[in-house]
């Protein structure tokens, strides 16, 4: 005998709330909900990740003032293990528990798009195409970037952030470590809180296509460079239009990985690389040409398979 529907006050009327989430049912719109957790995820990331930071450089050499930043450059490796902690806490374990509580009863998987199907595995060879084509384009707008007029007092934030980058990439770690903490461990941790969790919540407001700009360009200023927040939104657009396209997070996870670990793998063999992206000149425009020509084909072979179910 089937079960028979859940009910609420009356005997003619089903509770309608039993297929909505804790969020819905308290009229929490999505938007809002996004929004705030996506602040306080990267405010309490960068709070424990500092944290950790300094607590475990003491336990290392016995004594550290707070705001000694030289100290730290000296522990490179636990600079980046609480920053990884900080991310798989925050961006990763406790966006899932939001996502838990926003999502249908049983459907966090399918909200969060944390699924495959049988074009995933033909987007996912598309996606690494796409993000190797697309590189002189994004050297191209790192450049248009570089010449907007910025305030000194941010161009002073970013000094510092700049040289701990650099001397990470010039240190003695290992390149595997690098990639496990730049590339591996931020390529779980933000595609789960902003491929699938905000840009679902604020598609469940807006509709996709706001939904997929918005996550995009937060996604760009969540990494605090406004040297670079035209480059880095426009990534971020692109991984939210091919998580919606494929339905799935992996080949967005695989173009973030790509990209990531590229670029450290090659500062750490080519050191040159890195003076010259800070340089931020203008890619060659035959290679610019190429970039447009090769990235539009494959996304729109990428929109074409993706209709393919």
């Amino acid at each position: 005998m089937p079960d028979s529907p859940q009910y609420s006050g009356s005997d003619s009327q089903p509770d309608l709330n039993v297929h909505r989430s804790f969020f819905d049912r308290h009229g929490f719109p999505p938007w809002l909900v996004g929004f705030i957790w996506l602040i306080l995820a990267a405010g309490l990331f960068q709070l424990v990740g500092g944290l950790l930071m300094f607590v475990l450089v003491y336990m290392r050499v016995g004594s550290i003032a707070m705001g000694d930043m030289s100290a730290l450059t000296q522990h490179m490796d636990l600079v980046l293990i609480s920053n990884s902690t900080g991310q798989l806490l925050f961006l990763g374990l406790a966006t899932l528990i939001i996502a838990y509580l926003a999502a249908p009863p049983g459907k966090l998987t399918g909200f969060l798009r944390l699924k495959t199907d049988s074009r995933t595995g033909t987007l996912s060879l598309l996606s690494v195409g796409i993000i190797l084509a697309i590189q002189p384009t994004i050297w191209f707008l790192s450049w248009v970037n570089s010449l907007l007029p910025l305030p000194c007092a941010l161009e002073a934030m970013e000094g510092p952030q700049i040289e701990l980058i650099a001397q990470l990439l010039a240190s003695d770690l290992s390149i595997l470590f690098l990639v496990l903490n730049i590339a591996l461990v931020p390529s779980i941790c933000e595609e789960i809180m902003f491929r699938g969790f905000l840009m679902r919540m604020l598609e469940r407001s807006w509709g996709i296509i706001l939904a997929i700009i918005a996550s995009g360009v937060l996604f760009g200023f969540f990494h605090l460079r406004l040297s670079q927040v035209i480059p880095l939104s426009t990534l971020g657009i692109l991984l939210a239009w091919v998580t919606w396209r494929s339905g799935s997070l992996l080949p967005a996870f695989i173009i973030h990985l790509i990209n990531n670990g590229g670029a450290v793998v090659a500062a750490k063999q080519y050191p040159e690389l890195l003076e010259m992206s800070e340089q931020a000149t203008m890619p060659s425009p035959l290679l610019l040409l190429g970039s447009l020509v090769v990235t539009g084909y494959l996304i729109s072979l990428y929109y074409r398979v993706s209709k393919q179910k």
